[in-house]
């Protein structure tokens, strides 16, 4: 339950009491309920995966429509922790896929020693330049038709498209690209140090 009344559900796959456990956040239109499989495996090893459900997806009480505008912050700094907080106190290892593996790196950079550990799966930045010829050119012409959608739509049709499901304007859409700055300006809202991002071989933030 966040501040802001918005409701999903968490879905907890019980491990070994006192074994490890995992909070996990799962790709760009991808429901909670697809991880089950998943939880269901790593449950019979001994760990426990909580799963968050995306504002606007599955068991949320929200959907994005005109009028329905949330982001990074909200997610971030409303969702995640109250989910987090409907876990259980204590340490757990962040990880997501996708999409949510950046934001899983992103909030765990702020827990200090309450984050374990780091997992991603399948997380990638989908900036043009890591591209070449017609997928770069592609993906660049995809990403600046998000604004264009959403602010026709008032979301992206991510459900009609079949890549993202329903949301607002995409997190790597061209305005979006630089998430460096959200990430340093939210930690400053909140009163917390600021945190120094790794680095690639060429000196540039990733």
């Amino acid at each position: 339950h966040s501040a802001d009344g918005h409701t999903s559900q968490v879905r907890l796959h019980s491990g070994s009491p006192g074994g490890p456990r995992l909070f996990w956040l799962p790709a760009l239109g991808v429901t909670a309920q697809k991880y089950d499989a998943f939880g269901q495996a790593l449950a019979a090893q001994g760990i426990t995966l909580a799963v968050h459900e995306w504002r606007g997806n599955g068991s949320s009480s929200r959907r994005a429509k005109r009028g329905e505008d949330w982001g990074y912050r909200e997610l971030l700094r409303d969702d995640i922790p109250a989910s987090l907080a409907a876990c259980g106190a204590g340490r757990w290892h962040f990880g997501g896929h996708s999409m949510g593996g950046q934001l899983a790196a992103m909030f765990a950079a702020g827990q200090g020693a309450d984050c374990a550990g780091v997992l991603l799966m399948a997380t990638g930045v989908p900036h043009t330049r890591h591209f070449r010829g017609r997928q770069r050119l592609g993906m660049s012409l995809f990403a600046h038709s998000l604004p264009v959608m959403a602010r026709a739509l008032g979301y992206y049709p991510g459900h009609r498209l079949r890549f993202a499901g329903r949301w607002l304007t995409l997190p790597f859409s061209p305005a979006r690209f630089d998430n460096r700055f959200f990430l340093l300006e939210w930690r400053a809202e909140d009163g917390a140090p600021p945190v120094a991002p790794p680095e690639s071989e060429e000196g540039e933030w990733i």
